[in-house]
């Protein structure tokens, strides 16, 4: 297979290597389709040929796209050649995060196993409501690091035939990723990374993260860290099952720190849209406000960490529990579970502290590029093109990453430089304040 080299810098180069060894009709599909989605912004058909602008007729082109979109077996290549490529610049202590979201289809009706088969015939419009496919990413980066790497993008559908569960789906994309690095790699779940599914009115963000939780334990070969939720969370200490917030409660916070948070005024925070964390509209914020409308606010946070295992295994684990002061938000706390252990020095536990704290980051920062392309507009009717389809979304958001430099994180151990608007005052201010009293 051809090298990508540094330098291919353009969609077509990028389409070449990947296209490498396809046969002639293969290769110039592969690539039409990388430059019309990374040219048009959108995986629906037409703006795809409309953007290739071809001199034959729009629906000439459109058909022979939709056609070439039925090629069995190469989504599995694409996306193994993405993950292998991408694996190469995965370290021991790179983090893996994981986010499941809802690519949701309300008003489709023709959409293979969107919905249960056996509600089809049914016209209340709350079945329509419920047409929604999942997909899991997986992201890899280096805590302070400007850059990050899509490794994976999974595609499915809860009524397609094999469905067991979610996280059945999200274990076999982090086992795909884990087997392509060797082993290397710290899968990294916050409390945003499954956010955007299931029922609203529930905590489907909870269940799900928690039930890998207790399939991680199990596995001695997957190392993690991954936020905890209010409920049980099976956790053993000093062989008495204990809840979260029990566990908070005895946890010894024998370190502390300061952690400054860059967060938009209140009046200034975007509205939060429908399948929308709060988390990514704030990063939207981030992304776009200038330092006059943000505040980099100044909380003191207090840790430390407990020796525990999960119910269904003997091997160590830690909880790690953060408790944090801020004068206008009140004493808040964060729990994580993680595979590291031996975390008697401050060194040791902040690492997998300052993981958590900007995996959210990463999230949003591919979300934001993700949704440029409004990959809930595609309109291929076929499940076997759809997963095509989002695997050549896939190609073309890797190659975007080459290029994406990360903001400095929202949530940080130092102050975010430039002129914000802050709640403390840094060492120059102090030396000017001091120098006018004097």
């Amino acid at each position: 297979m051809a090298t990508l080299k540094s330098d291919d810098k353009t969609i077509g180069h990028f389409a070449a290597w990947l296209s490498d060894g396809f046969s002639r009709p293969t290769a110039k599909f592969v690539g039409d389709m990388l430059e019309g989605i990374h040219s048009s912004r959108s995986l629906r058909l037409a703006e795809i040929a409309r953007a290739l602008g071809e001199t034959c007729a729009l629906h000439s082109t459109c058909n022979r796209l939709s056609r070439n979109l039925a090629h069995t077996g190469m989504a599995a290549t694409i996306v193994d050649r993405i993950l292998t490529k991408g694996a190469h610049s995965v370290k021991r202590d790179t983090r893996l995060v994981v986010h499941v979201y809802e690519l949701r289809k309300p008003n489709a009706r023709k959409m293979q196993y969107l919905r249960d088969a056996s509600l089809e015939s049914q016209a209340d419009p709350d079945t329509a409501k419920a047409g929604r496919y999942q997909v899991c990413e997986i992201l890899a980066s280096n805590t302070g690091s400007v850059r990050y790497v899509p490794l994976l993008a999974t595609f499915w559908s809860r009524h397609a035939p094999g469905y067991v569960s979610d996280a059945e789906e999200v274990l076999g994309a982090l086992h795909r990723v884990l087997a392509a690095t060797n082993g290397r790699g710290v899968v990294c779940m916050d409390r945003y990374s499954a956010m955007d599914t299931g029922d609203p009115a529930g905590d489907p963000a909870g269940d799900l993260v928690s039930e890998l939780v207790s399939y991680f334990a199990e596995d001695p070969d997957i190392q993690f860290v991954s936020s905890l939720g209010p409920k049980d969370a099976g956790l053993v200490w000093r062989r008495q099952r204990s809840s979260v917030t029990e566990l908070r409660e005895r946890c010894e916070m024998r370190f502390g720190a300061t952690i400054f948070k860059v967060t938009p005024p209140d009046q200034l925070r975007p509205p939060v849209e429908d399948g929308a964390t709060d988390a990514y509209a704030l990063y939207q914020q981030y992304f776009s406000a200038t330092e006059d409308d943000l505040s980099d606010i100044a909380i003191q946070m207090a840790f430390g960490s407990l020796s525990v295992r999960h119910s269904k295994s003997t091997r160590p684990l830690s909880l790690i529990v953060m408790k944090t002061r801020h004068r206008d938000k009140g004493d808040r706390s964060l729990e994580l579970a993680t595979s590291y252990t031996g975390l008697a020095s401050r060194k040791r536990i902040l690492a997998p502290i300052l993981s958590s704290m900007s995996a959210g980051d990463v999230i949003a920062a591919h979300r934001d590029t993700r949704n440029r392309y409004s990959p809930s507009d595609m309109q291929v009717l076929e499940y076997a093109r759809m997963q095509l389809l989002m695997a050549l979304l896939q190609a073309v958001l890797f190659f975007e990453a080459q290029s994406c430099r990360l903001k400095p994180p929202m949530t940080r151990l130092q102050p975010h430089k430039g002129r914000f608007q802050r709640d403390y005052m840094l060492p120059e201010d102090m030396a000017r304040l001091e120098s006018n009293v004097g």
